[in-house]
């Protein structure tokens, strides 16, 4: 599977961007970006795919992806 680039915006002046219960369907690709991303999935099941590593999880997570580093969804 090609690893595409995605291209984060942040609103002018700031440096942050936020998304609360964003649409997956947009983001269920397998892709890298330079920012670091933190993730907290308040409930629910899946699959994570982060890197080199494929695993499962039920109920919350909170995840910290570092730079470029890899990553695809995470939920079924």
């Amino acid at each position: 599977m090609k690893t595409e680039l995605e291209h984060i915006q942040p609103k002018k002046g700031s440096s942050i961007s936020l998304m609360v219960n964003p649409d997956l369907s947009d983001f269920f690709f397998w892709h890298f970006h330079p920012e670091i991303e933190l993730v907290y999935v308040n409930k629910g099941q899946g699959k994570r795919h982060i890197g080199n590593h494929l695993s499962y999880f039920n109920n919350s997570q909170l995840i910290l992806l570092g730079s470029n580093l890899p990553h695809h969804g995470f939920t079924d």
